[in-house]
């Protein structure tokens, strides 16, 4: 009536490889009747594919008079791999305004959750100011690990404001000085209106003759 001893086996911790871990391990058992070297069994069996988490396992051999042992253990997968969130090349663009709108994406993989969702800051599609905005992009799987990455957003301003024109200005002398008066605007793709400047000042006394301004 004395069942088989089965041979303890360890608790076996490993890092998940994917959605399920191969795991491999073995016992023995011996019984006083039936001597040593008796078959085990273990459920799950040897060799199959386990999740993220604790799974028990038993082993367990029965002798030629029905008396059955036992063992068990649990095998510990567990992940603390980050997902992978693909890389992005800088951006550089030409402003078409104040803000310039910047679209982009990427993708992130996790060895245990597959595709996971990836969220940026700024978010795609944001207005940029000139000059250079980091982007970070990140994703996290299922257990909480964060992969992330960077890039630039470079806004550019090589577009020169644009004056508007005046036309010639043409006016009988009233002495050796004639005092001519003008004006003009100017706008620009990223700053708006801004401030115009001529030479000669407008009010400046003008000899008889062509002056350019």
């Amino acid at each position: 009536s004395t069942a088989p001893v089965v041979a303890a086996v360890a608790n076996i911790s490993l890092e998940a490889t994917g959605a399920q871990t191969t795991v491999s391990y073995s016992t023995t058992a011996s019984d006083l009747v039936d001597g040593d070297n008796l078959a085990a069994t273990c459920s799950p069996v040897s060799g199959s594919g386990f999740g993220v988490g604790t799974t028990p396992v038993t082993c367990s051999t029965t002798d030629t008079a029905e008396n059955t042992g036992s063992t068990s253990f649990s095998v510990i997968i567990t992940d603390s791999t980050a997902p992978v969130v693909a890389a992005v090349a800088n951006i550089s663009l030409e402003a078409t305004g104040a803000l310039t709108t910047a679209s982009y994406s990427t993708t992130a993989s996790d060895l245990v959750d597959g595709v996971v969702v990836v969220t940026c800051d700024p978010v795609s599609g944001t207005g940029f100011a000139v000059g250079t905005t980091s982007v970070a992009c990140s994703a996290t799987d299922a257990i909480g690990n964060i992969g992330s990455t960077s890039f630039d957003v470079i806004i550019t301003d090589s577009t020169a404001p644009i004056v508007a024109a005046v036309s010639n200005i043409s006016l009988e002398a009233t002495g050796a000085q004639t005092t001519v008066t003008y004006s003009t605007t100017a706008s620009d793709l990223v700053d708006g209106a801004v401030a115009v400047t001529c030479d000669p000042v407008s009010g400046t006394g003008f000899a008889v003759g062509t002056t350019s301004v």
